[in-house]
């Protein structure tokens, strides 16, 4: 869940970073006029060509590693137990602690972390997996 709200917010931020970048906004990076027709000065392009590789480019590789993310934990959550499947959402989509699970599920705290950690390892195996292969 939190990564498709980031993915979300990502995608609004790159939009507002793109409406920035018009002429006038590069005009005043560059210190130069613009010149009208042709698609404007070099610099202006050469400008938005430098915003965008610095600000979009991360962004997006942000965005994509959110959607690899999503597609780890949707193959994974089935194939978990009813409990683990229980406390990896209580943590991560409720933002539940470790302890308020842990009294939920009338479990130690440290069992709770132990079961955490076990599934993580797992999210990454799979993740590392996923970017081996394909």
């Amino acid at each position: 869940m939190d990564n498709k709200i980031a993915i979300i917010f990502i995608d609004r931020e790159i939009k507002l970073i793109r409406e920035q970048i018009d002429p006038s906004y590069t005009q005043q990076l560059s210190l130069t006029p613009v010149v009208h027709g042709g698609g404007g000065s070099s610099t202006e392009r050469t400008a938005i060509l430098h915003l965008e590789d610095k600000e979009i480019v991360q962004l997006e590789k942000k965005r994509k590693l959110a959607e690899a993310d999503i597609v780890v934990v949707d193959r994974l959550m089935p194939m978990m137990s009813p409990e683990l499947k229980s406390i990896i959402e209580d943590r991560y989509f409720r933002k539940m602690t470790r302890r308020e699970i842990a009294d939920k599920m009338e479990l130690d705290e440290r069992t709770v972390q132990k079961k955490i950690e076990v599934t993580l390892d797992q999210l990454d195996m799979i993740s590392t997996h996923e970017s081996a292969c394909g």
